[in-house]
């Protein structure tokens, strides 16, 4: 594994390299989120659903009016800008991606909410400007998964939570240990494409045990982030042998083809059951 700031600088290039897709799928949705849509049935549009996903964390984590939030891996600011919004929370957002913190910082304003949404270029593993216990609500939608040491991260959240405080995560996990060979090859490939560090769901909670966490809770919600990622798989199924023809005649990247295939072995990795998405709430 490369060294961490070798890690986040990676993770900063991915994301920059997209974000001129980011910006169009937020301009259709209305939305600026990058993370996916919860689903209660395959009629929910993407749009609902993730509204559905920010009410639901919202509600487990008990965010409200005057709530303090930090959002680590804030990405493009919706999710902040939502609970500031929409809970009358305040909210500062971290991200290591510059551009998303630039974005969400003009979303808070057109939004606004600017006064109550303070977004900060930085890193989750290292929150040298939030204070001891100064936070209601650590909040992680999609962003652990690309933690370089889920260990620094664990006790940097447990560290600035106040005592009645609450850690709420949701994002991808392995199933466990117990992996076929072509199932571990996926993951490879799946987490060196996308820069992710995916770890058992098991392995995650005893991290936040060791952090300091009192009361672990996960809850499998799988079948409801499925629809979405059906919808990234099916463009895969299209797109990886469009791009990997282009990319043998001289005209497309490997790295784009690279993104489809790791889409694709994403959603099989969930259908064999290997991998799966987990709300985890852990209180100090």
């Amino acid at each position: 594994m490369a060294s961490k700031q070798a890690w986040t600088n990676k993770i900063e290039s991915i994301y920059h390299s997209q974000m001129d897709r980011q910006e169009q799928l937020w301009e259709q949705l209305g939305l600026q989120a990058t993370h996916h849509s919860y689903h209660e049935d395959d009629d929910d549009s993407m749009k609902d659903g993730i509204r559905k996903m920010h009410r639901l964390l919202a509600d487990k984590a008990g965010v409200g009016a005057g709530s303090e939030v930090l959002n680590i891996g804030c990405g493009g600011g919706g999710g902040s800008v939502w609970l500031a919004d929409m809970r009358d929370a305040s909210v500062v957002g971290v991200d290591v991606t510059q551009k998303f913190v630039e974005s969400a910082r003009e979303h808070a304003e057109s939004k606004g909410v600017a006064d109550v949404c303070e977004f900060r270029h930085g890193d989750f593993h290292e929150l040298s400007t939030i204070p001891d216990d100064s936070v209601d609500v650590v909040w992680a939608l999609q962003s652990i998964h690309h933690a370089y040491d889920y260990e620094a991260v664990s006790k940097e959240a447990n560290r600035v939570l106040r005592e009645d405080g609450m850690l709420v995560v949701a994002d991808f996990f392995q199933a466990s240990d117990d992996l076929s060979e072509k199932e571990q090859n996926r993951f490879e490939f799946f987490n060196e494409t996308t820069k992710s560090h995916t770890v058992p769901i098991g392995e995650f909670e005893s991290t936040l045990e060791d952090a300091g966490f009192s009361k672990v809770v996960s809850e499998e919600h799988t079948e409801n982030v499925i629809p979405f990622e059906k919808r990234l798989y099916r463009v895969s199924l299209f797109m990886y042998p469009l791009l990997k023809l282009i990319g043998l005649v001289g005209l497309g990247s490997e790295t784009a083809a690279d993104d489809m295939k790791s889409t694709y072995y994403g959603y099989r990795l969930i259908k064999s059951g290997a991998r799966k998405f987990n709300i985890v709430e852990a209180q100090p």
